[in-house]
């Protein structure tokens, strides 16, 4: 993935660990053209974990393949990604173009599209949406695109 115009690629490490993994397989239905990715079930019947991807690298064909992981499992987990907002949005939009957050309180500045989701306080303020992420929903379920949420946790 290359950095957004006007920014310098940053060099990034893995950084975190991975847990030791329950159970791995090899997702083969992705695309023919897309290589197989190594996933970890997160739950019976929803959402993995993906193994050894790096969103910053990924080629068209693993960003097809991840796009296939999302809509036969419903959700993917990549840990370990290290993203500026410009590089979160460029791969956001492998997916569709990102709707605005119309709560303007804790979107990244002058990037409506990125919402913070975080507990964490500064100063005695939250630097995010602390309450977000207590219960499952969907945004702009009557769109006619599909809404893709991609929380950073650590």
């Amino acid at each position: 993935m290359s950095a957004a115009p006007g920014h310098p690629k940053q060099a990034r490490t893995a950084g975190e660990a991975e847990g030791t993994p329950m159970s791995t397989t090899t997702d083969t239905t992705a695309r023919a053209e897309a290589p197989a990715l190594k996933i970890r079930p997160l739950m019976p019947g929803f959402g993995v974990e993906v193994l050894d991807v790096d969103i910053l690298n990924a080629d068209a064909a693993t960003l097809s393949a991840l796009e296939n992981a999302v809509g036969r499992h419903g959700a993917i987990l990549l840990r370990g990604q290290h993203l500026i907002p410009t590089e979160q949005l460029e791969f956001t939009r492998a997916f569709g173009e990102p709707a605005p957050n119309p709560r303007r309180q804790y979107v990244v500045p002058d990037m409506p599209e990125i919402y913070v989701i975080s507990n964490r306080m500064v100063d005695g303020k939250f630097i995010g949406e602390a309450e977000a992420g207590t219960a499952w929903h969907t945004d702009l379920n009557t769109a006619p695109w599909a809404t893709t949420c991609w929380p950073n946790t650590p």
